[in-house]
Formats: C-alpha cells, structure tokens, sequence
C-alpha cells in the first residue's frame, strides 16, 4: 500500500512538472510572437522606407 502511495505521489509531482515547462513555453512563444507582431506594426507604420 505505501509503495502504491509513493508512485502516485511520484507521478503526479512528473506530470505537474511536465505541464509547468508546457505552460512557461506557451507564454515564452506568445510574448516572442507579440514581440514580432508589434515591431512589424511598427516598421510599417513608420514614415521612412
């Protein structure tokens, strides 16, 4: 029964770890991708070619 409760514990701390770096990759990607997006907004809206 310990053993059982371990596991568990052990596999829950992996997956929580695993969806943490999911969702630290996720906002690194939106915020490289909003970064882009405003300086091309930017480059366009400028005066000079």
């Amino acid at each position: 029964m310990r053993t059982r409760r371990g596991q568990a514990m052990i596999e829950y701390v992996i997956v929580l770890a695993m969806m943490m770096v999911a969702v630290a990759a996720m906002t690194f990607l939106v915020r490289a991708a909003r970064n882009s997006s405003n300086r091309t907004a930017r480059l366009v809206a400028s005066d000079s070619p």
